[in-house]
């Protein structure tokens, strides 16, 4: 067995497929447009899709215990990334000397942790 993708219910489908594009550099890989009722954005990194977003009029979403890794060659880089696009990156936690990571969140309070 192997990690396929992360999935996540949203809000509202542009909002989301924006922030992880600008935020994070994803690129959508496809959509599906089901209609109304439900709307899928198949977001890649590095030419493999890594998260399913899905817009679903009949379910709730919320952050619930779902966190998204990623990493960066570059922390400080990366925060003043996100300032620059009034992302607020919050405190770096370093839990130990070799691990260092800040959390932001999407569009739907789904946290995200950057760690170099």
């Amino acid at each position: 067995m192997k990690k396929a993708w992360d999935i996540i219910y949203v809000n509202d489908i542009e909002k989301s497929v924006e922030f992880y594009e600008k935020v994070l550099g994803l690129k959508v890989k496809d959509r599906l447009n089901m209609g109304s009722e439900m709307q899928i954005a198949f977001m890649e990194l590095d030419n493999e899709i890594c998260i399913e977003l899905i817009y679903s009029g009949k379910k709730e979403v919320g952050k619930e215990s779902v966190i998204l890794a990623f990493t960066t060659d570059n922390l400080d880089n990366t925060i003043q990334d996100l300032k620059d696009k009034n992302i607020d990156p919050g405190e770096i936690i370093s839990p130990n000397p070799n691990t260092q990571f800040i959390h932001v969140e999407d569009p739907d309070g789904v946290i995200i942790q950057i760690q170099e």
